[in-house]
């Protein structure tokens, strides 16, 4: 199972560490291990379980065992543990080590003006320069795409035809990312891209991605204190790095 695999990457660096701070935003989850590592992971908001609370065990998580933490990112039921242990698995990711670059992921993709592009989940500063490039856009959300002209197509015909793939990493919290990868074996370049993203290069190696776009936390008090507010990726613009792992380069 591809979450096993991740988890038990990370596991051996995760050694005597505990959750030093946690919090949980109305758009992400930042938690900070007690070697100073900050992981980022999106809450999916419109999938929280019904009910006043949303997390077992609130307010027992801080100076809990890192590992125990990521050890949520198995659970399938519930994407709010799911996010916190992947959020656990990112604080601890070999960044420096695995060939990370800085830099526009528009650079590299290098998209041109006849190609068909894909894009699994919502990034709208991305769609706006996309679409100065080529009309040929679909975001896919909820296995529909969606056109500025309001059709519809079925979701495997979309992913089956694209040159170029954009993957939000939210697909690892909710489980789809292997169904993702599986539907866009024909296209040229994929990507899996955003805050969550886990910047661990031996994870990815062999499953034809060809670049992990994620996210470098470089001032941690004001990330923690802009998830804990409410903020988002855009509010993290200044506090933090945008970084490529580009696959087989």
């Amino acid at each position: 199972m591809i979450c096993k695999k991740l988890l038990n990457l990370a596991v051996p660096r995760m050694k005597n560490l505990k959750v030093e701070d946690l919090r949980i935003g109305l758009g992400y989850v930042a938690l900070k291990n007690s070697a100073g590592g900050v992981g980022l992971s999106y809450v999916l908001r419109d999938r929280l379980p019904q009910g006043c609370s949303q997390l077992k065990g609130s307010g027992e998580y801080i100076g809990a065992d890192l590992e125990d933490v990521a050890k949520m990112f198995m659970d399938h039921g519930n994407v709010l543990r799911s996010s916190l242990g992947l959020a656990a698995i990112n604080s601890v990711s070999p960044t420096g080590e695995n060939g990370t670059t800085s830099g526009d992921v528009m650079e590299i993709l290098d998209i041109k003006k006849d190609e068909w592009v894909g894009m699994v989940g919502y990034f709208a500063p991305l769609v706006k320069r996309i679409n100065k490039i080529t009309p040929h856009l679909f975001v896919i959300e909820d296995k529909l795409e969606y056109r500025k002209n309001g059709t519809y197509r079925i979701f495997d015909e979309i992913m089956n035809n694209c040159d170029v793939m954009i993957i939000t990493a939210t697909s690892l919290i909710n489980k789809t990312f292997e169904e993702v990868l599986s539907k866009t074996e024909k296209a040229r370049k994929r990507v899996l891209l955003g805050p969550s993203s886990p910047l661990y290069r031996d994870f990815f190696e062999g499953m034809g991605l060809d670049i992990i776009s994620g996210m470098i936390v470089q001032d941690t008090e004001k990330v923690m204190n802009i998830v804990s507010q409410g903020g988002g990726t855009r509010d993290f613009k200044n506090y933090s790095k945008k970084v490529n792992i580009v696959m087989n380069g």
